[in-house]
Parts: C-alpha cells; sequence; structure tokens
C-alpha cells in the first residue's frame, strides 16, 4: 500500500469513479476516503484547502483533476495509458 498517498472521493462523482476504477483495475493499493463519511470532508478541506475531489493527497500535496491523477499514477508506477 502506498502510506503516502490518500484519494478524497465521492461515489457519486463520475470523475471520481473514473479515478477509482485506474487505481483498481491496475491494482495501486492506497487508502480512499469518501468525503460523505465521518470527518473525511474536513480533512480534506484542511490538507487541500478545498473540497474538490477526486482528490489524491500525495506527501501532503493535493493533486486535483483525474486525468492529473492518473497521468501521476501512472507515472509513478509505470503503466502505459
Amino acid at each position: 500500500m502506498a502510506d503516502n498517498m490518500v484519494l478524497y472521493f465521492k461515489p457519486d462523482c463520475t470523475y471520481c469513479v473514473r479515478t477509482i476504477y485506474f487505481i483498481e483495475k491496475n491494482g495501486i493499493e492506497m487508502e480512499l476516503r469518501n468525503i460523505y463519511e465521518g470527518d473525511n470532508q474536513l480533512q480534506l478541506m484542511s490538507v487541500a484547502g478545498s473540497g474538490q475531489v477526486p482528490c489524491l493527497i500525495v506527501d501532503g500535496e493535493p493533486i486535483f483533476d483525474d486525468e492529473e491523477i492518473v497521468a501521476y499514477l501512472a507515472e509513478r508506477f509505470g503503466i502505459q495509458q
């Protein structure tokens, strides 16, 4: 599991679903946090300064936009797109 990465999402977001599909299809293990559960939305706002999802937090830095997240993950894990 990638200890330094967390993906914030909401299940009714098309862009989030696409991002999670890419993650699962390629066997990338990371923590997924639904912003509708617990205080996940507050945590996201605190870390990223925004409630926009999907949001991948890597070493405390946010990456917004599903295409940017997928491109980052593909490069990091050596996945052909």
